[in-house]
């Protein structure tokens, strides 16, 4: 077996090795860089590092395109192929080879990580040339429109159009077709199972998560303005407003902020800002925060951010900084600049209070001029007629105080109560009429619809009609409970009885319910294939936590399988749509049937 194993892989990469061979020697560009948005790199065939990005650079067979976190790529090749980029992705183009006059000829992609969606041209010669490689699959196109990800050491495959034929690396005879409308996912060590129709949050996912994620409707990000704050969480009330704007509008997931944009938490409020660096500033309640300038070169990497606070409380966490690189916050009476690593402020009209911790900062009066450098483990103040305090050491009560009051914070993931009557947003009261209830989320949404929902979901499909799943048990991580929004997941395990089933294939659905031990409850549906020793399990539906969070809660489960059980292991992501006056105790959520979970949706929509 190990003879065989080291045979498939030697094997495999003289099969590369002409395609690379190709790239290296290739100078013409293939394509050419249509979208970046964030922190995109690239590596040149040969090369040992990788170089920041920017829109409508040139690709070469050869290069390999890198994206970061809360960034997105699309390439746009000469033979009117396109390929989008999810965050945290990397992708090779090992072969890329056009005609004199540019007929596709061969081309061959290699996802070492993350997220892939790719609308393939029509091929001239109809010939098969069009292939997607992942550390444990092959995949050739068909056409159209495919997605492909590679994770957790699995790859899944998912035809929007077109089709996909797919097989493990290490079992070629075992290759899956993957036609329009459905899905297959290849574990790290077993063949592809068997396609599927996919669920429509399955095809959402791949297109949220290789979409352009900026919310300011067609604005890019630019070489000059090459860096940007995404909101990763928030709870209470929370309002941004655009540069050059007057409405506010609540703050949204995901929501990107640049240059000119401004932040307000109310008296329940908090919010966490992620820079495109990596770089984390959290606000506490009744604070005010302006992007002066988010500033990025891209060829030395050196950073400015310039931020002005007129009150509140904020937290800021950095990494040492590069060389000539600034982070400042201008406050009503001083400019608190820090070189790494935390910096708290207290800011109101009159008083600026600065604490460093792990790094040295600086507080300069804005009226004098007067310059205090501070140490770590320090803090000062600047008054309002130009004095600066000598730092003094940080008491181990204050520091405790400062840590606990922002690690406290329970910050929700999604809008603020969307019926506007919270006692607090009363509190910004600005009278800009911004307190209208009916003011938009900024997504052009007047408000919340559940959606991803199937009102057709297929039964069990098999040559014998007396198969069928029963006795699901669904158990998700107790210790995660209650359910907010976590971009790594929860797990989850999924387990069953199989009757009559001969062997073969089975595709199969049913509903599935869940009553949470702290309150809450969950009504969705569940489906998959199961062949030979293998399970695959999709599972989506609505789930309501005991405080009246709602959102829906999907993803997939893979495991093994007998003539008679199955179960299966993975993460589920819970998406936070609303927050509602309903809860599993008040809302009587009936748990039966899809028309009962359609009914509850329809309260759901009601009651936002």
């Amino acid at each position: 077996m190990k003879k065989s194993i080291f045979f498939a892989i030697v094997t495999f990469g003289f099969l590369l090795l002409p395609g690379i061979v190709f790239a290296a020697q290739n100078s013409n560009p293939v394509g050419e860089l249509s979208y970046i948005e964030g922190r995109v790199d690239r590596k040149n065939v040969g090369g040992m590092d990788y170089v920041p990005v920017v829109k409508g650079e040139p690709v070469f067979a050869g290069d390999t395109l890198r994206t970061k976190g809360y960034s997105r790529a699309e390439v746009s090749f000469n033979d009117k192929s396109i390929v989008k980029i999810g965050e945290n992705s990397q992708v090779e183009i090992r072969d890329y080879v056009l005609s004199a006059a540019g007929v596709r000829e061969n081309v061959r992609l290699f996802i070492d990580r993350g997220i892939l969606r790719v609308i393939v041209s029509h091929s001239v010669t109809g010939a098969n040339n069009f292939f997607i490689d992942t550390p444990n699959s092959m995949g050739a196109v068909k056409g159209s429109d495919i997605c492909v990800s590679y994770l957790k050491s699995a790859s899944t495959f998912l035809a929007i159009s077109g089709a996909v034929e797919t097989h493990h690396q290490l079992f070629p005879d075992k290759a899956v077709m993957v036609a329009k409308g459905t899905t297959t996912f290849v574990p790290a060590d077993a063949p592809p199972v068997t396609a599927r129709p996919y669920f429509p949050v399955e095809q959402d996912r791949f297109e949220d998560d290789t979409a352009p994620m900026l919310a300011k409707g067609d604005n890019e990000i630019l070489p000059a303005d090459l860096s940007h704050g995404v909101i990763t969480a928030y709870s209470g009330d929370v309002r941004t407003r655009a540069k050059g704007t007057p409405e506010w509008h609540r703050a949204a997931l995901k929501e990107s902020l640049g240059e000119g944009d401004e932040i307000e938490t109310g008296e329940n409020g908090s919010l966490r800002l992620v820079l495109e660096s990596g770089r984390i500033i959290e606000l506490k309640a009744n604070t005010q925060l302006t992007i002066k300038k988010f500033m990025v070169d891209p060829k030395t990497r050196q950073r400015e951010d310039l931020l002005a606070s007129s009150r509140g409380e904020l937290r800021a966490r950095i990494e040492k900084l590069k060389a000539g690189s600034k982070f400042q916050v201008t406050t009503p009476t001083a400019v608190a600049a820090v070189r790494g690593t935390i910096m708290y402020l207290n800011i109101s009209p009159t008083l600026t209070h600065a604490f460093f911790e792990a790094g040295q900062g600086s507080l300069t009066s804005l009226i004098t001029g007067i310059e205090k450098l501070i140490d770590p483990g320090q803090n000062a103040q600047a008054d309002g007629q130009g004095g600066v305090t000598d730092p003094v050491a940080t008491t181990a009560e204050q520091h405790q105080e400062l840590e606990n009051s922002f690690n406290a914070q329970e910050q929700t993931y999604g809008y603020s109560s969307p019926d506007g009557d919270s006692p607090n947003m009363g509190s910004f009261g600005d009278g800009d009429g911004s307190n209208d209830p009916n003011f938009s989320d900024g997504q052009g949404n007047e408000g919340f619809v559940f959606d991803g929902i199937p009102v057709d979901v297929p039964t069990t499909d098999n040559a014998d009609k007396n198969t069928s799943v029963t006795d699901l048990e669904f158990n998700i991580d107790e210790a995660a409970l209650p359910l907010s929004e976590s971009k790594n997941g929860v797990a989850a395990s999924l387990k069953g009885t199989i009757n009559n089933f001969s062997g073969g294939e089975l595709l199969w659905s049913s509903y599935l319910t869940k009553d949470t031990s702290d309150g809450g409850s969950f009504v969705g549906f569940s489906g998959g294939a199961i062949s030979s020793d293998v399970s695959g399990t999709t599972l989506a539906g609505i789930y309501l936590n005991p405080d009246g969070h709602a959102g829906v809660l999907f993803g997939s489960l893979e495991g093994d399988a007998s003539n008679d059980s199955f179960s299966g292991e993975g993460q589920l992501r819970f998406r936070h749509q609303a927050d509602l006056e309903l809860t599993p105790a008040n809302s009587a959520m009936p748990c039966n049937t899809l028309t009962s979970v359609l009914t509850w949706v329809a309260r759901c929509r009601a009651a936002i």
